[in-house]
């Protein structure tokens, strides 16, 4: 189980397509905007009852918001101190940041607790200062990059575990420059993720066309195959892992899981957060004060979010790629008319993205390369 923890419900940007803010859902104005730590305790009462009784699942812990950092770093201190104490490397610990808020006592809390550090960002300078704005429109990369190399500097002095960062994909985006910020800052994971929409609203928060996003993620494959192919991709990984007869690890390929379980600051248990741009709420809402973690097993939502195919459209059954894309992630196949029983808002780019991939195994055959590319 990944428990994404918003231990902050505030945030210190304004990215222009945050599905927490930005498309449509204002669900997080009913929300406290810490989670206080008598939540956070019975959080952590709820871990120990859900290992005890699962034994065999793995738990990884991801700090989230909002901007988890917001919380400082005693409050954070306390809360990773707290979750070692009870159970030790039992559990996987995490923080994803936007970026913009370093200081030494934060990084100590982190490099000690053992807790993998991720940024999210937008690839390079114009794109990202279009996009990840603060409250009053003003870009955040000179602050954010400023910032990297503070935490690529601990990394190598003082073992905190900076290797990776998170990017929404956009054609905008210069693809050199994306690469060669994982070089310059010695990285081995770099996540694109797919924008957030629905069908119903995917023209109201994206410009580009179809076209020219499948383009823009070829040509990210192409130079990542040919030059960074140890940089893990989980997009670009799971299409070849796929190709091969393999599994997927991305929430965007191949029928996977979605896994994550939300806790909002408030304490209440929902499936992976992204879904509320599409998804009504359900009728009976859980509470760690209230429930067992294992209780979002039984939320329609969830349900569906692991169902493999069963909850396919008739089109994507009737896909000749349906095993390698599996429909894309859940909330991308919302509409109001049929709920969750369309293809992908984005099904034009994965087709082509997959073909181009299925075009180079045909071409190098399982040449060590490609063998390479589908290591996840």
């Amino acid at each position: 189980m990944e428990l994404v923890v918003k231990v902050a419900n505030s945030c210190n940007l304004n990215c222009t397509y945050c599905y927490m803010y930005n498309l449509g859902n204002d669900d997080y104005k009913t929300r406290p905007v810490v989670m206080t730590n008598t939540v956070f305790q019975k959080l952590v009462e709820r871990i120990r009852e859900f290992i005890d009784d699962n034994p065999e699942e793995k738990v990884k812990l991801v700090f989230h918001g909002g901007e988890p950092l917001l919380l400082g770093a005693r409050r954070l201190g306390e809360m990773v101190t707290s979750l070692r104490a009870e159970f030790g490397r039992k559990i996987s610990l995490a923080v994803q940041t936007n970026g913009t808020i370093c200081n030494d006592e934060i990084i100590k809390v982190f490099s000690a607790g053992d807790v993998a550090f991720g940024v999210s960002l937008d690839g390079d300078k114009r794109t990202h200062d279009t996009t990840r704005v603060d409250k009053h429109g003003k870009g955040s990369w000179e602050k954010i990059e400023k910032n990297l190399e503070h935490f690529a500097r601990h990394r190598d002095v003082n073992g905190l575990r900076f290797h990776s960062v998170i990017v929404v994909a956009n054609p905008s985006i210069d693809i050199y420059e994306m690469f060669s910020l994982c070089d310059r800052y010695n990285l081995s994971g770099l996540s694109i993720l797919m924008p957030d929409t629905t069908i119903d609203y995917r023209h109201d928060h994206y410009t580009f066309s179809d076209a020219e996003l499948s383009d823009w993620l070829i040509d990210a494959m192409s130079h990542w195959m040919e030059n960074y192919r140890k940089i893990r991709i989980p997009l670009f990984n799971a299409i070849f892992s796929k190709l091969f007869g393999g599994g997927s690890q991305s929430e965007s390929i191949g029928c996977s899981r979605v896994p994550a379980v939300i806790i909002e600051s408030s304490g209440e248990i929902t499936p992976h957060d992204v879904l509320r741009i599409s998804a009504p709420a359900p009728e009976k809402k859980l509470f760690v004060t209230e429930n067992p973690l294992s209780d979002i097993w039984t939320n329609d939502v969830y349900k569906i979010a692991n169902s493999g195919e069963e909850n396919l459209s008739d089109e994507c059954t009737r896909c000749p790629v349906k095993s390698i894309c599996g429909g894309g992630f859940l909330a991308h196949r919302f509409s109001d008319d049929n709920g969750f029983d369309n293809p992908s808002v984005w099904c034009s780019v994965l087709q082509s993205l997959i073909g181009y991939a299925t075009g180079r195994v045909i071409s190098l055959g399982s040449s060590g390369a490609v063998a390479e590319c589908s290591q996840s």
